[in-house]
């Protein structure tokens, strides 16, 4: 990109304020989808970022592990995790070359990280480190525009403003305006997986006009890739858009769930 590499690490303050969890739908789908196991379940998060999914895995008792190249990004997952005393363990790497032993977890999860990775690797070294019958799953929820004009649609010109080359970058190239990504089902096949399924639901998410500048602040076409000229000048160009168009607080923007699951047969 012309603004230089995405770096999610200099957004991770941004990151562990703003960008909110996953709803519960997706824990009690997947834990009983890959339960069925007198012990905790064995977890591995890959892309795991500021431990939105981890650290929620280990309240509902699973034995989690979380795995991310951002040492910025680990640090607000184990803050995170420390604050509350969830025993889940945090270690750098990456998701294409996991330094795990074959058939050690149950379940596998990539959420709002699948477009940045080389996804056939992923998927080949995941099913590797799964058991028999152990699940992957892919997730998405993020932010859809369900009409022209309506506030992410007015947010994302003014990011391409700012960022042109966003408009080619992996979130946007693979659905990101539908929130559904068709490309994933493929992934799971070519990695081997089998028993391939999907689910999705819509959520109303309200935001202030200071958390919805924050989220965007911690995406990688904003925080993540703009010099800081240039970041200084699209937060104030976005909150002039907010205070002209979008005036009344809080503004509701809607969400997608999106999550494929794919077996390991062994």
């Amino acid at each position: 990109m012309s603004q230089g590499e995405v770096d999610f690490g200099r957004v991770a303050d941004a990151y562990a304020r703003y960008r909110g969890g996953f709803p519960s739908e997706l824990f009690e789908r997947l834990t009983e989808k890959a339960g069925g196991r007198e012990e905790p379940l064995r977890i591995l998060d890959v892309g795991c970022g500021t431990g939105a999914l981890a650290n929620e895995f280990a309240r509902r008792g699973g034995d989690v592990l979380g795995v991310d190249p951002s040492e910025e990004l680990l640090g607000e997952a184990e803050r995170a995790a420390r604050d509350e005393n969830l025993p889940v363990r945090y270690v750098a790497g990456r998701a294409e070359s996991l330094s795990l032993e074959e058939a050690s977890f149950d379940l596998a999860t990539a959420a709002r990280c699948w477009h940045w990775l080389d996804r056939d690797r992923a998927a080949q070294e995941l099913r590797r480190v799964l058991r028999p019958g152990g699940f992957l799953a892919i997730c998405h929820f993020d932010r859809v525009s369900v009409r022209q004009g309506d506030l992410l649609s007015a947010t994302q010109e003014l990011i391409e403003q700012f960022n042109p080359d966003w408009a080619a970058s992996p979130p946007r190239r693979l659905g990101r305006d539908a929130g559904i990504y068709a490309d994933w089902f493929g992934d799971l096949r070519r990695g081997g997986f089998d028993a391939v399924e999907s689910f999705t639901s819509d959520f109303e998410v309200p935001y202030t006009h200071e958390a919805w500048v924050g989220r965007v602040r911690s995406g990688g076409g904003v925080g993540g890739s703009l010099g800081s000229d240039d970041l200084a000048r699209f937060d104030a160009a976005l909150e002039e858009l907010l205070d002209r168009d979008f005036a009344e607080q809080p503004v509701t923007v809607v969400h997608r769930l999106f999550c494929v699951i794919g077996r390991n047969p062994g």
